[in-house]
């Protein structure tokens, strides 16, 4: 069968490029690419997306799949396979050109969802580019995708234990639940701002929760799955299948499905992409694990709960989504779009979902409340398109969902109710889900058009412009189904293994000093009705070579095993992943629960005795072979900055933009040294400058540096702080100026800690910024040596002295200054055991503490100074 298929791509490989014809006139380039370039210098590198004229006929194709009874999903990869050909036929002979031009160009990037490269060019060599027969359109690639406005919150959000939402009972969910069909075995992308992944409602629907990352979750923003500040993606994919099983909290259409994600879509249009960007996510989702033999990873539905940034005044009808979103529909996956919330009036409908080359395609969604009447949200996006067309590919929206007040999941395993059209499409790809699992075979087209033709009218009779064919009736749309098609009976739960977990390892961050080693602990539970005798495992590092493991234990239904897998080595640092399935036995109810994953960060090795004395100074940047970050928010975290240094020159240093977060929630941001290996046993201090200046006597906006070390790894790797200033106490200079930087040396300011070691053991260290949107940090010069001074800090001119120092009980600082000091004492360990405000001429009590030698820390507005204080 297989070979079938691959007979019917190669011929429409050949047959179905659609032949280069000889143009009269130009390319078409868009107005805003046309403004640019009138007002461009000569030599001025444009960004700007070519396409070609070589296209796949996609039409053609779908009629040949469907002749030949292909596949729902093989569709997918047979369209790759098609798209792939026609792109490495049509794009090296532009791109050989645009290199053989002689002209700037720089940053070509080929796509193949579309027909088309990106670059940036003079404004010559795009004219020649333009001149050229095999070349349709250009348009200024300018960042102006995946946006969507800051969700309205509704009224509501509490937790409901065994409760169902009435936006689910409101299109008729419950129903196909009643039949037995729960989204069992379906899969959703989330295209949107990102997910919460450990929400409880679906933590264990997230594939990327058992399976490797690079087929579960396509980064834009953020190399872990992470959501924005918004919520928004968490809250949309509640809507599609949440379900918290410990409750029996039902927010999700379908909570039996699974999810993939991706993160393009911000709410602040600061941070939007370029228009081509869009494509990247869309051509991941044909074949998320890059493997053609494979297709149970492809999503049966993509659900889109944004748009372009609403400065697209010139381009209201981008020709090069067309061939994108065709693309999808010839792959069989239903395309899914929010219709915006620029409503009430007419012609408002979001790009770049508001045109149609299909009865359903594109697919949008408009927003209604759930009532009892089904009344449209004033702020939903109305119709008809702007892009042309006749009958109901002029009328938009398609359909109608429930989106006013809709509660779903959020951050910290909460719950919230949002308004929006981005609340009513997931309920739509929700349906979607349900009917996909009763009509596997059937394309997301049909499906699509299955709820499209069975709507509920609501407003003027027949299809228009505000709720589109109407609202949308899960059941109506099994039914019409149904007329065509034989209905798959609900899967029966027989024989089902869950790999639920890896216990252990856990450590986020790992530092072997040789050879990384894996000892993994699996928590296996039989969740079917007949027991399991023996089974096998299969388990690697991902990207190395397999393991297999054979049980040979009997788990009867109900029963939870643990299960430790032989030793497996490794070597590298990095980021990595360790990925362990049970093979897929006889008639199992879930094959995709079968996984489970582990990842970490291996930091890098430092080795002393080869390497010389540890120093950094940021003059390469933040270089990964030498420091791992760790940004648990994914949001802003340390980079460089060029900027005037403690020497007087402009050099590099480590930085923080603190004054771009967009919410003030004390988010930590790591920046971890290597692991530092056979140090000299007379090395026990570091030292290293830093800058931060006074932002507002607002205590909401100060920030704090916090330095720790740490000689174990594990789950305690942040555990052993030895230096921390926030708040007033951070500043370097008290000049009150936002988003400020460096402006003479004597802003900057120098820490040198003394630390205690254990013979030359390894140890690493690391800066965490703990923001609260106050200023730009700066850390810079980071040294390692024996007794490094400590009284190169700022503004030395005021003499301080420790008296009497050694001491017993009591001590006193003399200083000229008639300030009040604050006073820290640190331990051997770097951790204050004593911090209170000294008058001068007062005396500090020591008979508290220990014999030994401590750091003591005096600072106040005119002193910031550090002396080692001895008590016997």
């Amino acid at each position: 069968m297989y070979m079938q298929w691959f007979r019917v791509v190669s011929f429409l490989v050949l047959t179905l490029l659609v032949s280069v014809q000889s143009k009269s006139q130009n390319a078409f380039l868009d107005q805003a690419l046309l403004d640019y370039l009138a007002d461009a210098n000569e030599d001025e590198r444009i960004p700007v997306a070519v396409f070609l004229e070589e296209s796949v006929d996609l039409a053609s194709l779908k009629s040949e799949f469907d002749s030949q009874e292909i596949p729902a999903k093989r569709r997918a990869i047979l369209v790759e396979q098609a798209l792939r050909a026609q792109a490495d036929n049509s794009q090296p002979e532009l791109i050989s050109f645009i290199n053989g031009s002689g002209m700037g160009s720089e940053s070509i990037e080929r796509f193949w969802i579309a027909n088309c490269i990106t670059l940036e060019a003079e404004p010559q060599l795009i004219l020649d580019i333009a001149n050229r027969s095999d070349v349709t359109y250009l348009y200024l690639n300018r960042k102006s995708f995946g946006y969507i406005p800051k969700p309205e919150k509704g009224e509501g959000g509490a937790k409901s234990v065994g409760g169902i939402e009435p936006g689910l009972e409101a299109i008729g969910a419950p129903e196909l639940w009643a039949m037995g069909y729960t989204g069992h075995g379906r899969i959703a992308m989330t295209y949107d701002t990102g997910v919460w992944d450990d929400h409880p409602s679906h933590k264990d629907r997230f594939l990327a929760n058992r399976m490797p990352l690079e087929s579960t979750w396509f980064a834009y923003d953020s190399p872990v799955p992470v959501d924005k500040s918004s919520s928004h993606g968490t809250h949309v994919t509640g809507t599609i299948l949440g379900l918290d099983k410990a409750t029996n909290d039902t927010i999700g259409v379908a909570p039996e499905a699974y999810y993939i994600a991706t993160d393009p879509v911000v709410s602040n249009l600061a941070f939007v992409k370029p228009l081509t960007d869009f494509m990247f996510a869309y051509e991941w989702s044909l074949d998320p694990d890059g493997n053609p033999e494979t297709t149970d990873d492809i999503p049966d539905v993509i659900n889109n709960s944004w748009g372009f940034g609403p400065d697209l005044d010139e381009a209201p009808c981008p020709e090069f989504v067309i061939p994108v979103f065709a693309a999808v529909e010839a792959a069989g996956i239903a395309n899914v779009f929010s219709a915006g919330n620029e409503g009430p009036n007419s012609m408002t409908m979001s790009v770049p979902h508001n045109t149609n080359i299909g009865l359903v395609n594109s697919f949008t969604v408009a927003a209604t409340s759930t009532l009892g009447n089904n009344l449209v949200a004033s702020f939903s996006s109305r119709g008809p398109s702007l892009c042309g067309g006749e009958g109901s590919l002029l009328i938009k929206p398609e359909v109608a969902a429930p989106g006013l007040n809709v509660r779903s999941s959020i951050e910290n395993g909460e719950y919230d109710n949002f308004n929006g059209t981005s609340m009513a499409a997931p309920h739509v790809s929700g349906a979607v889900l349900l009917l996909k699992e009763a009509f596997p075979d059937v394309t997301g087209e049909e499906v699509l058009l299955a709820l499209y033709n069975s709507a509920i009218d609501l407003g003027e009779e027949g299809e228009d412009n505000t709720y589109g064919k109407g609202f949308i009736d899960v059941m109506a749309a099994y039914d019409l189904l149904s007329e065509t098609n034989t209905p798959t009976p609900p899967a029966t739960i027989g024989t089902d293994l869950d790999l639920v977990r890896v216990i252990s390892p856990t450590e986020d961050i790992r530092c072997s000093e040789g050879e990384g080693v894996i000892s993994a602990n699996l928590e296996i539970t039989n969740t079917g009705v007949e027991a399991v005798n023996s089974f096998s495992i299969l388990y690697s590092i991902v990207g190395e070579s397999t393991q297999s493991f054979e049980v040979s234990e009997t788990i009867l239904p109900g029963e939870s095993i643990e299960v430790n897998l032989p030793e497996l080595n490794y070597v590298g640092t990095g980021f990595k992943e360790f990925h362990a399935r049970i093979e897929v036995l006889d008639g199992e109810y879930d094959v995709l629960n079968n996984h489970a994953v582990y990842r970490w960060t291996e930091l890098p090795k430092y080795d002393w005795a080869a390497q010389g004395e540890f120093s950094e100074d940021f003059t390469e940047g933040v270089d990964e072979n030498v420091w791992t970050i760790y940004n648990p928010d994914a949001w802003i975290t340390w980079d460089t900055l060029e900027v005037l240094q403690i020497d007087g020159t402009t050099g590099i240093a480590a930085h923080m933009d603190h004054p771009s977060y967009l919410t003030i929630a004390s988010q930590h941001d790591h920046l971890i040294s290597p692991l530092i290996q056979n140090r000299p046993a007379d090395i026990n201090s570091m030292a290293f400058d830093y800058y931060y200046r006074k932002r507002s006597n607002n205590d909401f906006t100060k920030d704090t540096l916090v330095v720790f070390i740490n000689r174990s790894c594990g789950d305690e790797y942040m555990s052993e702080e030895i230096f921390r200033l926030g708040g007033d106490d951070l500043w370097t200079n008290d000049d009150s100026e936002t988003d400020a930087l460096p402006e003479s040396a004597d802003e900057w300011a120098t820490v040198a800690l003394d630390m205690e070691f254990e013979d030359t053991e390894p140890f690493f260290f690391s800066f965490v910024s703990i923001n609260r949107r106050g200023n730009n940090m700066l850390v810079d010069n980071v040294r390692m040596g024996n007794s490094l001074s400590v009284n190169s800090e700022k503004q030395q001119e005021k003499n301080v002295r420790i008296y009497p120092n050694p001491t017993k009980e009591f001590f006193q600082i003399g200083t000229d200054s008639t300030k009040p000091l604050e006073v820290s004492i640190y331990d051997g360990m770097g951790k204050i055991i004593l911090m209170q405000l000294y008058q001068p001429g007062d005396f500090i009590r020591t008979d508290q503490l220990d014999a030994g030698v401590y750091l003591i820390r005096v600072v106040n507005e005119e002193i910031a100074t550090t002396e080692k204080l001895i008590i016997r």
